[in-house]
């Protein structure tokens, strides 16, 4: 199974995305799936079930300690490459703390890690990329306007199963790791 690392959203937030999404379609721009919402860390490639807890366990260790994040999104704009994304706001700095820690306990665990994919943005939407992009970039400006997110906190991450089914990729969460404190007192260690 393809296994990736991201931070989900709680569903209230969740729910603020899809409503977003949804103003979006209705302009002609097709909303990306629930499920593909989230901010993706890293990716493992493909893992056996049986790699996964240790994975989880290792995550669990080596992020303990790690400061929890306050989080929330800005208005969506539009990507070059024809995505709509809404960018992160908030403690952004410790998400990419968080994105550089995780491949690093990862390859501890002798797997291999794709860290190229963080960006701090939540795709929520794509578009035809022939759609001509001065008018586009102002509907989703349109759409966006006023519209924030609700502050949320990352206190965890998730391990994200992505799996083929009928042609497309579905994703979903396989297990949530918790950022505990340190009982110790230190800082996360990576």
């Amino acid at each position: 199974m393809m296994v990736s690392t991201a931070l989900l959203p709680p569903e209230a937030v969740l729910e603020q995305l899809r409503v977003l999404a949804a103003r979006l379609s209705a302009i002609g721009i097709a909303p990306v799936a629930p499920e593909e919402m989230y901010v993706l860390l890293a990716r493992f490639g493909n893992l056996t079930p049986d790699q996964v807890p240790g994975l989880a366990g290792a995550l669990a260790t080596g992020l303990a300690g790690t400061p929890v994040a306050t989080l929330g999104f800005e208005p969506p704009r539009l990507l070059d490459g024809g995505d709509v994304a809404v960018p992160l706001n908030g403690d952004v700095d410790q998400v990419r703390a968080l994105a550089r820690a995780v491949p690093k306990i990862a390859e501890r665990e002798r797997l291999y890690v794709d860290r190229r994919v963080f960006r701090p943005e939540i795709v929520i939407a794509r578009v035809d990329p022939s759609a001509g992009r001065p008018l586009l970039a102002e509907r989703v400006t349109l759409a966006g306007t006023r519209w924030a997110s609700d502050l949320w906190l990352a206190e965890g991450v998730s391990l994200v199963r992505t799996r083929w089914v009928r042609g497309a990729d579905v994703s979903e969460e396989a297990r949530y790791i918790p950022i505990e404190p340190d009982p110790a007192g230190h800082e996360a260690r990576t």
